[in-house]
């Protein structure tokens, strides 16, 4: 859900051209899978549109003059771990772009649709957060 919420918050802006959003997994369990479809349904409610995104695995040229945002700390710990030398400070946490009062979003999957809102909602904030940083910092 998150890739789509920051393309879409890309596409408001002039820098779309320069950014490349990807979602991709620590696992190979669902590489090639759309997102599920409560995630699908509580994105395209708030108009955003995930169905023809495609996880795939994380690999180390991801680290390449990327930044690399985790969902949880589970998940950030694996990134740094992966990342060549030298470039285990480039995952970061999402949630650190808005203050949420904790560190992980919690993965909805299989969860009831309320989670997947609940998700969204931690997304969304740190989304928005995180792009007024890059714009303050002229980062993109």
């Amino acid at each position: 859900m998150a890739a789509g919420v920051f393309l879409r918050l890309l596409t408001d802006t002039r820098f779309r051209r320069y950014v490349k959003v990807d979602s991709a997994a620590i696992s190979d369990i669902h590489v090639g899978d759309t997102p599920d479809p409560l995630a699908v349904e509580a994105a395209s409610r708030r108009g955003y549109d995930i169905g023809n995104i495609r996880v795939r695995k994380v690999e180390s040229r991801d680290f390449d003059g990327t930044t690399l945002l985790a969902m949880d700390t589970l998940v950030l710990a694996f990134l740094r771990n992966m990342a060549p030398r030298g470039l285990g400070d480039r995952p970061r946490l999402l949630s650190r772009y808005a203050a949420l009062g904790g560190d992980n979003i919690v993965d909805p999957y299989g969860g009831a649709p309320v989670d997947y809102h609940v998700a969204l909602n931690l997304i969304e904030a740190s989304c928005k957060a995180l792009m007024s940083v890059l714009l303050l910092n002229r980062r993109l």
